[in-house]
C-alpha cells in the first residue's frame, strides 16, 4: 500500500507553526507535493520490483536475476590438465617438459649461428692485418731487410683455430633439432604405443640432441676463446717486430 500523505504538511497554510517557526504558503505547498512524489514512488517500486524478480527469474533461472560471473571454460581447462580429456598429467607433464627442451635446442641453434658470425669477424680481422702490414712494407722508407714476411704465417693460426665452427657439418659433428617428427608419427600410428610412451621417446631424442649441440657448442667456445688469445699475442708481435724494424 502507498504511504498515507502526512496531513500535517498544510499546518502551516493554516497558520500553524512547526517549532514556532510559520512558513509560507508556496513553501507548505512544495513541500506537499514532495510528500506526495515520494508516496508514488513507493507505490511504483512495490509494484514493479516484483514484476523484474519474475523476469529474472524466469531468464536466468536464478533468484532476483544475480547472475554468477562468466568463466573462461579454456582458461580453467588449463589451469586443470586433468580435466582435458584423454590427456593423464604424466602426459602433460611429458609435454611440458618436451616444450623446455624444444625451447633450449632452439636457443643452441641461435647461439652456433652468433658463433659463426664471430669466426667471421675474426678471420676478417687477421686478414685486415696482414694486408695492412703489407701496406707499411710497401711504402715505408727503411728496408725492414728479409725478415718483414715473418710475422705474416703467424695469423694463420688463429684463423685455423677460429674456422673450426665454419667447418661443413658431418655426422660426427652436426647440430641436431631434434628427432623427426614424421617419423614419430608413423611409429605411432604403426604401434600399441600409449601417449605417454611416445612422449617419452620423443623427450629422450630431443635430451640427445640437447646434448650434442651442448658438446659442439664447448668445442666451438674453446676454439674462439683461444682464436681470439692467438690472434691478439700475435699482432702485439707483429707491431713491436715491425716497429724495431722500421725505425
Amino acid at each position: 500500500m502507498a504511504t498515507p500523505i502526512d496531513k500535517g504538511a498544510f499546518r502551516a497554510v493554516k497558520g500553524n507553526t512547526d517549532n514556532g517557526v510559520t512558513f509560507p504558503k508556496p513553501v507548505c505547498r512544495l513541500f506537499a507535493s514532495v510528500r506526495c512524489l515520494e508516496a508514488v514512488t513507493a507505490d511504483c517500486v512495490t509494484v514493479v520490483k516484483p514484476v523484474y524478480q519474475l523476469f529474472a527469474k524466469l531468464l536466468t533461472g536464478r533468484e532476483g536475476g544475480n547472475v554468477p560471473p562468466h568463466k573462461d571454460p579454456s582458461a580453467s581447462a588449463a589451469s586443470d590438465p586433468s580435466d582435458k580429456p584423454g590427456l593423464s598429467s604424466l602426459a602433460h607433464l611429458y609435454s611440458v617438459m618436451a616444450d623446455i627442451l624444444r625451447d633450449q635446442i632452439a636457443a643452441q641453434l641461435e647461439s652456433a649461428s652468433t658463433n659463426n658470425l664471430e669466426s667471421v669477424g675474426v678471420i676478417a680481422a687477421a686478414l685486415a692485418f696482414v694486408v695492412a702490414l703489407l701496406v707499411v712494407r710497401a711504402t715505408h722508407g727503411n728496408d725492414p731487410s728479409w725478415w718483414w714476411w715473418y710475422p705474416l704465417p703467424g695469423f694463420m693460426i688463429p684463423t685455423v683455430i677460429v674456422g673450426t665452427p665454419l667447418l661443413p657439418p658431418t655426422k660426427k659433428r652436426q647440430f641436431q633439432d631434434g628427432p623427426d617428427i614424421p617419423s614419430l608419427l608413423e611409429r605411432f600410428a604403426a604401434s600399441s604405443k600409449t601417449l605417454e610412451e611416445m612422449l617419452a621417446i620423443l623427450l629422450q631424442g630431443l635430451q640427445a640432441s640437447w646434448k650434442e649441440n651442448d658438446k659442439l657448442l664447448r668445442q666451438e667456445a674453446w676454439c674462439l676463446k683461444w682464436g681470439l688469445v692467438s690472434f691478439s699475442l700475435i699482432t702485439i708481435g707483429s707491431i713491436g717486430v715491425y716497429g724495431w724494424g722500421l725505425r
